[in-house]
């Protein structure tokens, strides 16, 4: 485990990392990637955490310099936990994030990889799978 401080003041602990075969043979960057990590500090105010990381993440991947990117955000549940669901893509990314608020902390679902048609669709394809399967326990609601 490796631990992470956001621009955003929090410090996350990366839990696990998963990579994607490569999508299109010959393109060896066109791999989706998922990482899971725990804020175990998040503080009181759950929407004002998912504002500074979107903030934050908007920074990093520069959607608020590219004149194509696009970001939406939306609630959704994860495991029966109130979650955020934020997508983006700029001309390079394409992914999401999610951010479900526990009593243990903050959990930070990252989907992300290239802006490419193939790994596009098979990112799309898999993540509503993904998160349907996401089993928080014990559960602290």
């Amino acid at each position: 485990m490796t631990s992470d401080t956001r621009d955003y003041g929090t410090r996350a602990v990366r839990i696990a990392t998963f990579t994607s075969p490569i999508t299109a043979p010959g393109d060896a960057t066109s791999f989706n990637t998922l990482n899971v990590e725990l804020d175990q500090s998040p503080g009181a105010d759950f929407e004002a955490y998912f504002n500074q990381a979107t903030l934050a993440l908007g920074k990093y991947y520069g959607t608020n310099l590219d004149p194509h990117s696009i970001v939406k955000s939306s609630t959704i549940q994860v495991s029966g936990f109130k979650s955020y669901q934020l997508d983006f893509q700029t001309t390079e990314v394409k992914g999401s994030y999610i951010f479900t608020s526990t009593g243990k902390g903050i959990y930070i679902f990252a989907f992300k990889g290239p802006n490419k048609r193939v790994p596009v669709d098979v990112l799309e394809g898999q993540i509503t799978d993904i998160i349907k399967s996401i089993s928080i326990t014990p559960s602290d609601k």
